[in-house]
């Protein structure tokens, strides 16, 4: 978007179909990309508002990390991490040519072309931020969509008000 009109349209389009940040939210942007949603989260959510942008491709985190720093957005803190259903370290396939479809696949499947990558489970990001509540989760992670849901408790659950998922089951091999 070449507006922030034209970025919030997008935003109400797609993650912000159902529900939009309000002041002093607190947001966790996972899959955050170069930071458009991140950028808008943050505007909507206010000084008093949290954002915790999470993005796996260290190129692509870098971009972000501009995003953040140009614009003054000292209410997003950003991670260089995926989110997977173990702790370690999982491999992020960065075959072609754009930033926005390289996923994540398991140790000792064919790797060539990608970055491996810290993982952290859901609930233990949740946990070491040590968020009493989550007003808005958007998750865009390319088939690990999966891994947000089901490395949750039922106490973790309950601290999520809204959530954005885009299925990309197909995507996970």
């Amino acid at each position: 978007p070449l507006t922030f009109d034209a970025l919030l349209k997008k935003g109400r389009n797609e993650s912000l179909f159902f529900y939009e940040p309000q002041k002093g939210d607190v947001i966790i942007d996972i899959g955050a990309g170069m930071g458009d949603e991140s950028l808008l989260y943050s505007h909507l959510s206010g000084d008093k508002g949290r954002v915790f942008s999470i993005e796996a491709n260290p190129a692509v985190f870098e971009v972000l990390g501009k995003t953040i720093s140009w614009n003054n957005l000292n209410s997003v803190k950003a991670f260089n991490l995926a989110i997977s259903d173990k702790e370690g370290t999982v491999f992020l396939d960065d075959k072609t040519s754009s930033f926005q479809t390289g996923f994540i696949i398991r140790q000792g499947d064919p790797i060539q072309g990608g970055y491996n990558i810290p993982a952290i489970r859901m609930d233990h990001f949740i946990d070491s931020q040590q968020l009493d509540r989550i007003d808005f989760l958007k998750a865009n992670i390319e088939g690990a969509e999966q891994f947000v849901i089901g490395t949750l408790s039922p106490q973790h659950f309950k601290k999520i008000r809204h959530v954005a998922i885009a299925c990309h089951d197909f995507r996970y091999r």
